[in-house]
């Protein structure tokens, strides 16, 4: 992993940006010596952080619908939902 201090980012941003991107580099930007933030290609962050909050949503989502199931099941047996949907629909 590679630092570069924050006045050399601005001062070459565009390369900073192409090492990143075509060689998959992980590059850490400072400030007076302290470690700021880090530079990682797209996919990379796709893959390790937006896919894992996606999968944690849809579980989510999942454990509400069958809390809901588990809660009002046993009201709604024998329930048309598609002859539901059509009235309300029809209503609008």
């Amino acid at each position: 992993m590679k630092t570069i201090n924050a006045l050399t980012v601005r001062k070459k941003f565009g390369s900073v940006l192409d090492e990143v991107h075509d060689k998959k580099a992980h590059i850490v930007i400072s400030r007076a010596n302290e470690p700021l933030v880090v530079m990682i290609p797209f996919e990379e962050y796709y893959e390790k952080i937006l896919k894992v909050d996606e999968i944690a949503k849809r579980k989510e989502a999942a454990e509400a619908i069958f809390e809901w199931r588990a809660k009002h099941g046993q009201k709604l047996k024998g329930v048309d939902v598609v002859a539901e949907i059509r009235k309300i629909r029809e209503g609008r």
